[in-house]
């Protein structure tokens, strides 16, 4: 049996890493799907395409922490599909440079959202914005119609921000999320 080092392990991630970072999409792009993609973090462009409406990403094992998704202006369709490093999702998925007293809408046009096989994802928690202040000029998902998730075992809870009356979730999809489930 052979064993392959450690160090080549992680020079194999930079790599591909770097490659995904000089892919440079047309800004106007309007759709992506990013399919078992290996590296341990998303490449920074996907945050500049200011034109995209459905974003699917899916089977990236590798990736342990989400891109602030919510500064995209006109995302209507997000799928997030097993995505199994990831273990939390928290403010910087919403945005990354909000200022005190300017109010900002995160996921200003999300209509769809679904999340399924992230079957290491504990923790959803929306409510430290990561801003001056305490948070409260921050609107999460304003027209939110549809959330799915399926297949998470270890997400205890849904940030509480999905469920007010200000989010006009009309559809709401639980399978499979046994903790989340018996609760």
């Amino acid at each position: 049996m052979t064993v392959i080092p450690n160090v080549l392990l992680v020079q194999t991630d930079k790599i591909m890493c770097d490659v995904a970072e000089g892919l440079q999409p047309h800004k106007n792009l309007a759709r992506l799907e990013m399919k078992s993609y290996g590296g341990c973090r998303f490449p920074n462009w996907i945050v500049s395409l200011r034109h995209l409406k459905k974003l699917v990403i899916l089977e990236c094992q590798s990736c342990e922490q989400l891109l602030a998704l919510g500064e995209l202006p006109l995302l209507e369709k997000l799928h997030l599909e097993s995505i199994n490093s990831l273990k939390c999702i928290d403010h910087q998925f919403l945005n990354s440079n909000s200022r005190f007293g300017e109010e900002k809408i995160a996921f200003p046009n999300l209509k769809k959202l679904e999340i399924a096989k992230m079957r290491n994802l504990e923790e959803w928690n929306l409510t430290s914005t990561g801003c001056e202040g305490d948070g409260s000029n921050l609107k999460i998902m304003p027209v939110l119609r549809h959330l799915k998730l399926s297949e998470c075992d270890k997400l205890e809870t849904l940030p509480g921000t999905l469920l007010q009356s200000t989010t006009p979730v009309r559809r709401l999809s639980i399978k499979n999320c046994g903790i989340l489930q018996q609760k």
